[in-house]
Order: structure tokens, then C-alpha cells, then sequence
């Protein structure tokens, strides 16, 4: 239907986002989110939370995503994201065309999979 994108190629983007997890000290212990970690927020600063990994079509919508602990790497979850936008695009008959990405992403093995 031409949701996500006229062309047969598709250009997507990758970035990632730093989201904030609950948590609070008591006399009896702590509550906090479980599963979130330490991680960077932006160049300097570290907080409790999670990064939501998103793969989006240059019209701005979003085609996967996958959310993890603030320390896991976006090296780590790029070949999944990338695997998955395939998946969605091929359903749609139609594949990807140019990738955008920070230098974060920049590895010989993502190279390969491109």
C-alpha cells in the first residue's frame, strides 16, 4: 500500500534511545527495575535504564526495534535489527536500499551483513 516507502529500496536509519528506569533506595533495600543496567546516557553521563534500538524507514516510520539493557552495545543488536527490517521489507516485497547509521555502529562485521 505504499506505507513504508514508494520505492522497491528502501533507505532505513539506525539509532538508538536511552530510557530511564525506576528505581528508588529504602531503609529495607531497594526497588528498581531488574533487568535495567548502567548505562551512558549521552558522552558523560551514566543512569539506571534501557536503550531501545530502532531500525525507521526515511519517512520516519518505525520498521524494528528491540529494547535491552543500557549497557549492551549497539554493535550487538545491529545484525538482529538489520535481519528483522529484511523480514518486514520482504514481507512487503521490497528490500533495503541504503542504511544510515552514527559511527556506533561502524564494524567489519556489520559491513559484511550490508
Amino acid at each position: 500500500m505504499g506505507v513504508v516507502d514508494e520505492n522497491q529500496a528502501v533507505n532505513v536509519s539506525l539509532d538508538s534511545t536511552f530510557m530511564k528506569a525506576y528505581s528508588r533506595r529504602g531503609r529495607k533495600g531497594g526497588i528498581s527495575d531488574r533487568g535495567a543496567r548502567v548505562g551512558k546516557t549521552d558522552r558523560r553521563n551514566y543512569e539506571l535504564g534501557w536503550r531501545t534500538h530502532t531500525v525507521t524507514s526515511m519517512s520516519a516510520l518505525p520498521l524494528a526495534y528491540i529494547v535491552k539493557a543500557a549497557n549492551v552495545n549497539d554493535k550487538d543488536v545491529a545484525l538482529p535489527l538489520l535481519k528483522q527490517t529484511q523480514h518486514v521489507l520482504n514481507q512487503q516485497g521490497k528490500r533495503v536500499g541504503r542504511i544510515m547509521a552514527d559511527r556506533q555502529f561502524y564494524s567489519e562485521q556489520i559491513f559484511k551483513f550490508v
